[in-house]
């Protein structure tokens, strides 16, 4: 979904329209949760899933060796229940 999401940022809700649809299809399948990972400089990826319901579960310093310096994975998650719940009110 990553290289999706960055394929589409010109197109505007883009990202929200994806995240909308990936939250329907885990209700729609009954899963009780969504969780994703992230890099720790992506700031705005992590403001739009923040946003969108997710959650800070952890983060993992330091995990990966970017262009010469060390980035953190952050995971991230949604309870579908609460995604419910915010959907209808």
């Amino acid at each position: 979904m990553a290289g999706l999401l960055r394929e589409t940022a010109a197109v505007p809700d883009a990202g929200c329209l994806l995240l909308d649809a990936a939250r329907q299809l885990a209700i729609e399948r009954r899963a009780r949760r969504i969780t994703l990972r992230v890099l720790g400089t992506n700031t705005a990826a992590q403001a739009l899933y923040l946003a969108s319901g997710y959650h800070v579960e952890g983060r993992l310093v330091g995990q990966f060796l970017l262009e010469g310096r060390y980035v953190d994975d952050v995971f991230m998650a949604m309870e579908i229940a609460a995604a419910v719940e915010q959907a209808a009110g």
